[in-house]
């Protein structure tokens, strides 16, 4: 019974002086305005320093020795304090939480060996206390230092205006002692360099939400916008530099400030924010930094999206700029996730561009995506197949609300990116294109407006007859075969029958060889020839 009680009072012993060791310094520290991040490696070398003293004690000949396993705890505790000095650097909130925890952890292992506390069931009592108070420790001294930098930027922050802003910014210079952004922007920048997520992030989002609020006018809304966007190209710059997830981050801020100067009605100011965003990206292109493209994708997004509901068409020129650069790399680097972004963002676009009356940049959203599509033709079979697939995909919906002159254009972008797969013998590319352009010509055989079905599924034939050729010089079989079908589908319809025959004759003239693809097409096309 009486060594019952004593392990119990060991054990509370030595969960009571972790907990008051790691409390006590986390007060110090807090009360000292010290960097609390390095309470774990306190406690580390808090445990390495017990360790030496048991062994002092050993090479005295005060206890009785066991230096083997003694010095191999030493070289743990040793090699886990320096561990725990490098987790803490890093700053990000596991690498934070893992210092505190294995730094609490060695300390009540230490102090309980200095005990004698050897029953393995109360050790891992101990050890999993230990754990809970480091986590416990660590969550507190993070809000500790979250509150403490959201104070010291709203003390660098609390002087800025508009005024001085716009003021700042006509001396063209990013670096004016006078500028009121200055100490938060410097304080960023060390952030980004240091890692420090929670600072970095914290005075980005400060800076954004202090940008968008002083917007007012056009003029005044350019101005600020120029020169929080010169502060935001040179942080980006460094995080590149030091491959730092404040990246992500940067191009978030550029583009909510680029978004939100569109909705003040300056079309500069939200020009100038792709502009940065388009510098940044040739940047992270050039040190292929392919894990950030998805991010560029999203925030070009939120600002041509935003001036394309408020018919602000130069910017929405300058984003498809962003995208065509956009989806072209991530067709490069075979990022599929972002090509799929970039389809969708297209794919809204166009969307938007369907609900506005003379919508003039929906040609060039067509086109974008038919350039995107001529640079997925070069990728690999399995990544070229599914890419293309879902860009084929993006026109077909397309096609089912644009008015009828944009699905002109879709049709011919189809029978472009047809025409180049054929060439390529890429056939599954060169059917699913017979496939997509001739649901549109059914689609408009079926529609009611017998006005705008003439034109388009005469022009829908034409596309259908320029691959079938290319796809007889190219001797591509398949190619000529679907084609043929396809005829024989959309002649049932009486007012496509003479137009069917007459692209018959049409694609007879262009018959090479033996004919022997020529006659392919004949046997599977099941309507009348001439």
């Amino acid at each position: 019974m009486e060594i019952l009680l004593t392990t119990i009072i060991d054990t509370t012993l030595v969960i009571g002086l972790t907990a008051a060791f790691l409390f006590s310094d986390m007060m110090i520290r807090h009360n000292l305005k010290m960097d609390l991040s390095g309470i774990g490696s306190d406690l580390a070398i808090g445990a390495f320093s017990v360790q030496i003293s048991i062994i002092a004690a050993l090479l005295t000949g005060v206890v009785t020795p066991d230096i083997a396993t003694d010095g191999m705890l030493l070289a743990l505790f040793g090699s886990l304090w320096a561990t725990t000095l490098w987790q803490s650097s890093k700053r990000n909130k596991v690498n934070y939480t893992f210092s505190f925890i294995a730094g609490t952890t060695i300390f009540s292992i230490s102090i309980a060996h200095l005990l004698e506390l050897n029953d393995p069931s109360l050790l891992g009592l101990v050890v999993a206390v230990a754990v809970f108070l480091a986590y416990i420790g660590s969550t507190i001294t993070k809000n500790l230092y979250n509150e403490s930098i959201l104070k010291e930027f709203d003390g660098m922050l609390k002087n800025v205006t508009s005024y001085n802003l716009i003021e700042t910014s006509t001396k063209n210079t990013s670096r004016d002692v006078d500028d009121p952004l200055s100490p938060a922007v410097d304080s960023i920048r060390c952030a980004i360099r240091d890692s420090d997520e929670e600072k970095f992030r914290t005075g980005l989002q400060k800076i954004t939400i202090i940008t968008k609020n002083l917007m007012t006018g056009a003029k005044e809304t350019t101005e600020i916008t120029r020169h929080v966007d010169a502060h935001l190209l040179e942080m980006g710059l460094i995080a590149l530099e030091n491959d730092s997830k404040a990246t992500k981050d940067i191009v978030n801020a550029i583009g909510t400030i680029g978004a939100s100067a569109s909705k003040h009605g300056s079309q500069a100011g939200a020009i100038e924010s792709l502009a940065t965003m388009l510098s940044l990206f040739g940047v992270a292109k050039r040190k292929h930094r392919e894990y950030i493209q998805y991010q560029f994708a999203g925030s070009a997004g939120d600002i041509v999206r935003t001036a394309a509901n408020l018919k602000h068409e130069s910017t929405v020129e300058k984003g498809l700029i962003m995208f065509r650069e956009i989806g072209d790399n991530a067709v490069f680097s075979g990022d599929t996730s972002t090509m799929t972004a970039v389809n969708e963002e297209m794919l809204e676009l166009a969307r938007i561009a369907a609900n506005k009356e003379h919508a003039p940049y929906a040609r060039s959203i067509v086109l974008t995506m038919r350039d995107i599509g001529t640079q997925i033709l070069r990728l690999e079979s399995n990544e070229r197949q599914d890419a293309f697939k879902k860009l084929m995909d993006s026109f077909r919906r397309m096609s089912k609300f644009m008015p009828y002159r944009d699905v002109l254009e879709v049709n011919w972008a189809m029978r472009d990116l047809g025409v180049a797969a054929s060439r390529e013998h890429f056939e599954n590319e060169t059917l699913r294109t017979i496939t997509e352009i001739e649901e549109i010509g059914i689609t408009a055989l079926k529609s009611e407006s017998n006005e705008t079905a003439d034109e388009m599924i005469q022009q829908v034939i034409i596309s259908l007859q320029e691959i079938c050729i290319s796809s007889m010089r190219s001797e591509l079989s398949l190619g000529v075969t679907a084609v043929a079908n396809a005829f024989s589908r959309i002649e049932k319809y009486d007012e496509a029958a003479i137009l069917i025959q007459d692209s018959v004759m049409d694609i007879g003239e262009y018959k090479t060889g033996e004919e022997k693809f020529y006659q392919l097409f004949l046997q599977n096309y099941s309507g009348e020839t001439y």
